[in-house]
């Protein structure tokens, strides 16, 4: 089953209301994690449901009427980390902060197979097979038995609930009980999120199709257009820009050039398009006379590219973007969202739009169909570096609007009481 034939059994099954539990709909909680079809996304799903429960560590202080909740302090990503920390830290003693934490348990073999007859039965409408279906009835076994033991009695007594993002499965699942209870929910936006259709659907889709809160604090005027395009009501998102730590300098188009332009290849989830990105790259330092760098995306793997690139390449690996920044003049890139930590730094960005590329990366100024039409707008720019610069700094403005950020973080999350 390829990936859009995932995500349409996906949608399918949570629009047949089979797994729903108590007002819950566990096919949203698990929806993220079905599209692994590999025996080792299997093992780890029977792992997961069998030997790990989840634990929440509350704030010492905070009222209880405002909840904050977090469940990726796992994951590694600074990024990701830096957003809870942050919206926690602008909230203050506003708010009350959780972070929900999985931990090996020898009990909860008991806790799922308690609950997995009748989460079997309602996996009848998932497509995909067997281990599929077994996968998918372990996984809504685990979540119930949190749902049902702790985490209900968790939130009560709160009127307001900010999560990270609703595609996890512990928020997707707070964000319903909360919402069932009466809970004004919002949850963050962590990345560029964009429609996807069948020529590069991927995971990624479940940030919109998972989108279960009352409100999302998006980026900017990019983010809101694109769900809106997408059958969304345009008040479900309050723009409060990207939370995260800027340490980009203001480079300009017109600062001294060095004769060396960089490639930022996609994540894994867009990786086709990765071999013409570094094509183009060969073909751009070829017409100009220049060196170029591919910088990898981190779950890269640098032996599928090593082979690709030519003697015009100085280097290709994973690299810290303000390092990446002070030794390139400007990039080439398809669909990541360091293209906006381009823009906010005012380094001209050039994306490739092979056929495959979001509608909310295809924008008139920052996409090109062809090699000679980056060619040409290269060129154009270095001519022209004060109207490169205005357009960059709309283009910065339209993807991520951050201006008073503290202050809107606490309007929306807080409601009346700002």
């Amino acid at each position: 089953m390829d990936a859009f034939s995932k995500y349409q059994a996906i949608q399918d099954f949570k629009r047949s209301g089979a797994a729903v539990f108590a007002g819950i709909n566990y096919a949203n909680v698990i929806a993220v994690r079905l599209y692994d079809t590999s025996v080792k996304g299997f093992v780890h799903k029977l792992a997961y449901a069998l030997l790990f429960d989840t634990t929440a560590g509350i704030s010492p202080s905070g009222t209880q009427r405002v909840l904050t909740l977090y469940s990726c302090r796992g994951k590694g990503r600074r990024d990701y980390d830096f957003i809870a920390d942050r919206v926690s830290e602008v909230l203050g003693s506003d708010a009350c902060h959780v972070e929900l934490v999985d931990r090996p348990s020898f009990l909860q073999w008991s806790r799922t197979l308690k609950r997995f007859p009748s989460s079997w039965r309602c996996t009848a409408a998932l497509r995909g097979g067997f281990f599929a279906r077994l996968g998918a009835a372990l996984l809504i076994a685990r979540y119930r038995s949190f749902a049902e033991d702790s985490l209900g009695r968790l939130l009560q007594g709160s009127s307001r609930l900010i999560t990270f993002c609703d595609a996890h499965p512990l928020e997707n699942l707070a964000v319903q009980i909360g919402r069932a209870s009466g809970t004004f929910t919002l949850t963050n936006q962590h990345g560029q999120y964009r429609g996807l259709t069948e020529s590069n659907m991927s995971p990624d889709a479940e940030a919109y199709a998972n989108f279960v809160s009352h409100q999302m604090l998006c980026w900017g005027a990019a983010t809101r257009d694109e769900f809106v395009r997408l059958g969304f009501d345009s008040d479900q998102f309050v723009i409060t820009g990207w939370v995260r730590e800027w340490q980009l300098p203001d480079h300009g188009p017109d600062r001294e050039r060095k004769g060396v332009f960089g490639v930022m290849l996609n994540g894994e989830n867009a990786r086709a398009s990765n071999p013409r990105l570094i094509d183009t790259a060969k073909r751009i330092a070829e017409g100009l006379g220049l060196r170029y760098v591919v910088r990898l995306h981190p779950l890269n793997d640098p032996r599928d590219y090593a082979n690709l690139v030519d003697g015009n390449c100085d280097f290709i690996g994973v690299r810290d973007l303000r390092a990446y920044l002070d030794e390139t003049d400007f990039s080439i890139a398809h669909m990541t969202g360091a293209t906006i930590e381009m823009l906010h730094a005012g380094i001209p960005v050039y994306l490739l739009d092979d056929g495959s590329l979001a509608s909310i990366f295809s924008v008139p100024g920052l996409s090109f169909s062809d090699v000679s039409g980056i060619l040409s707008a290269i060129q154009l720019d270095a001519s022209q570096p004060e109207e490169c610069r205005q357009r960059l700094g709309r283009l910065a403005n339209w993807f991520n609007d951050d201006r008073m950020q503290a202050q809107r973080l606490k309007q929306f999350c807080l409601g009346g009481d700002a």
